[in-house]
């Protein structure tokens, strides 16, 4: 994920931030997975990281929120579900080698997550 050497510059800045080894190459043939009760709810900060990812990288990333996508075509899921979590909007983003989740415990969370990871995806293409 270009040089996370440095602390990233995000606002708001998270309460944590836990940066380790490894990164996510974002790549053709995948999509983003909404896994909500209400997947409607979560398809704005969906569709805004759609955008980010084809504006900054060229790639067209498409919405589902069906549970029948093979894994291998997933590759960012938002997930709405319970998670303990310092702040009620809090969010947990894991970016892992195969996918990146964005977990939070209703829709303003995830928003902030999903804005995290938009501020973080144009370093990428540097």
């Amino acid at each position: 994920m270009g040089n996370m050497d440095l602390q990233p510059i995000l606002l708001p800045y998270p309460r944590h931030l836990k940066i380790i080894d490894g990164f996510y190459t974002f790549s053709t043939n995948r999509q983003i997975l909404l896994e909500s009760e209400h997947p409607q709810s979560i398809l704005f900060p969906g569709t805004q990281l759609q955008k980010a990812i084809l504006t900054h990288l060229c790639l067209k990333y498409e919405i589902k929120s069906s549970t029948s996508i093979p894994q291998e075509h997933v590759g960012i899921i938002l997930r709405i579900a319970p998670v303990h979590l310092y702040n009620h909007q809090g969010y947990l983003l894991h970016i892992t080698p195969s996918s990146i989740c964005i977990e939070a415990n209703n829709e303003q969370g995830l928003f902030y997550g999903c804005s995290t990871l938009i501020q973080i995806i144009p370093g990428i293409a540097d």
